[in-house]
């Protein structure tokens, strides 16, 4: 039930139906339980932006279960890697980027072949690392982007993940060919998997109309932002892509 509030972004009524949870628990020797409980509820103070919480929360469940031999080392990897998320939403790149490289030790010796969640962990790291080392950064992305290729394919919702996470770091250096190009990339995929209305496909397009403006290629930029404003209405979304729009045609006339 608190679940389903969550993923409906009902956080606050989430948060209620797994605090009775775990009063439910409360007592009790279900280890998968608690360590369920408690990373839901690491996951809505997270999504609450409550990152100190969300941290103690994580924290708890890996507590629960990472003394005991029977438990399956994904549910461990998974821990890490939701610790180092949070560590990284607070600014302490360090402590993040330690965590997920327990969480890539522990998937290395689970998985004898590429596996999905080993690509999640090196986006992750490339997050955490961008702002301390963009080269090293762009290096785990380029490592995330080879196996969910190789894993899932091209057209796969974290491959445009991997190429929007390279055009970040290809933007931050001023190399704006290549951010155009990953970000193109990220676009095709999106558009394909999620179709060409969805809201996910407009945000990609702020990214690209950003760069064009960046690049004085103002025609360009006015194009990405008019394709994104149009989803957004179709979306019944309010942004603020009317404002851009309206700033590039009388920069364009000018």
């Amino acid at each position: 039930w608190g679940g389903i509030y969550d993923s409906q972004y009902h956080h606050n009524h989430a948060l209620d139906l797994y605090k009775k949870a775990y009063r439910t628990l409360i007592g009790t020797d279900n280890i998968i339980e608690l360590y369920n409980t408690f990373t839901n509820l690491g996951s809505v103070m997270y999504s609450l932006k409550k990152y100190n919480e969300a941290l103690e929360y994580y924290k708890k469940a890996l507590h629960v279960i990472e003394d005991n031999e029977f438990i399956n080392n994904t549910l461990l990897s998974r821990c890490y890697t939701n610790i180092g998320v949070v560590y990284d939403a607070l600014g302490n790149s360090e402590k993040s980027i330690e965590y997920h490289t327990l969480a890539v030790k522990l998937y290395k010796s689970i998985y004898d072949v590429p596996n999905i969640n080993l690509a999640l962990c090196y986006n992750n790291i490339g997050s955490a690392l961008l702002k301390i080392d963009s080269i090293k950064a762009l290096e785990y992305f380029h490592r995330a982007l080879s196996i969910c290729t190789e894993v899932k394919g091209y057209y796969h919702p974290t491959t445009s993940v991997c190429y929007m996470n390279m055009g970040q770091v290809y933007e931050l250096m001023g190399e704006y060919v290549d951010t155009i190009s990953c970000y193109g990339k990220a676009l095709e995929i999106r558009s394909m998997v999620y179709g060409d209305k969805h809201e996910i496909v407009a945000t990609t397009l702020l990214s690209i109309g950003a760069v064009y403006y960046l690049t004085k290629e103002y025609e360009k930029a006015l194009l990405s932002y008019e394709k994104a404003a149009v989803i957004y209405k179709n979306c019944s979304k309010k942004t603020d892509v009317d404002n851009y729009i309206r700033y590039l045609r009388v920069l364009i006339r000018s």
